[in-house]
């Protein structure tokens, strides 16, 4: 998901040429990750060790696909909901709940709101499940409000705006739950 942001994003960033690249082969090998074969473990190594020469300041080999993702090809939002639902309550609930513990973990914070916010915009682009229902649009919407505020909240240093928006984050959760899982 990350490397397709990085590969449509308009602007000069760090693995730009390299995030169609990236994308491709991550996807791939998650999406043969759901078996469990000799192959796909050694697949999901090498992914492993391509990660470490780009970090390492290497470029990968392969073959550059569109900067523009196929967003039905590069994520599958049950992944995405799971690391949302570890992200509002294991991290920014604790995090947001003491005025000490909001100090100590704003970079953390303001991370894990800025990933948040950009999942929940990949989860109405266009080839995700449900991505064009306009009430599963707006609840992702209120989602990514809700992260934008705790990361203005963490620049002002105001814990209780930044628990206020975990809140609405959680129930932006629960309502949508409610309406789509029945």
């Amino acid at each position: 998901m990350l490397f397709s942001i990085v590969g449509e994003y308009d602007g000069d960033v760090r693995w730009k040429k390299q995030g169609p690249i990236a994308r491709d082969l991550f996807a791939r090998t998650a999406a043969n990750a759901k078996v469990g074969t000799p192959q796909v473990y050694k697949e999901a190594k090498m992914r492993r060790d391509d990660l470490t020469d780009l970090v390492g300041g290497n470029s990968l080999s392969g073959e550059a696909g569109e900067a523009a993702a196929d967003w039905s090809q590069v994520c599958d939002r049950a992944p995405l909901m799971k690391h949302l639902e570890i992200s509002q309550q294991e991290r920014l609930m604790p995090w947001t709940a003491s005025a000490g513990e909001f100090k100590n973990k704003a970079e953390e914070l303001t991370h894990e709101a800025e990933l948040l916010a950009a999942i929940s915009e990949v989860l109405v682009k266009e080839g995700m499940e449900d991505g064009d229902d306009e009430d599963y649009a707006a609840f992702c919407t209120k989602m990514k409000d809700a992260a934008l505020e705790i990361i203005s909240a963490v620049k002002t240093g105001d814990q209780e705006a930044a628990s206020k928006a975990v809140g609405a984050i959680g129930q932006a959760c629960d309502e949508c739950h409610e309406n789509y899982r029945g």
